[in-house]
């Protein structure tokens, strides 16, 4: 992993996968490709980083809600509530 993949992975985004444009662009839904500019760097070999995260995301973002009374004071929103379901 390169040092920004391990800087990234410290803060909980620990899914970092370098692809090139066109390998994007040939499995993205049509409302979703990315258009390649013009230029040496640009084009469809040009770099894409996919930055995701998996549960390691979890206790970072509890640490930071328990730290930072900005985010432990917001007002619960439409997708904070519990899923319950419908079968």
């Amino acid at each position: 992993m390169r040092p920004w993949g391990w800087a990234l992975a410290k803060k909980g985004l620990d899914i970092v996968t370098p692809l090139r444009l066109q390998w994007y662009n040939d499995i993205a839904p049509e409302s979703a490709p990315i258009t390649p500019g013009t230029g040496d760097t640009f084009g469809p070999n040009a770099l894409v980083v996919l930055v995701g995260n998996s549960r390691e995301l979890w206790p970072r973002f509890l640490a930071a809600h328990s730290a930072d009374p900005s985010i432990a004071d917001a007002k619960a929103g439409p997708y904070t509530r519990p899923l319950t379901s419908s079968t």
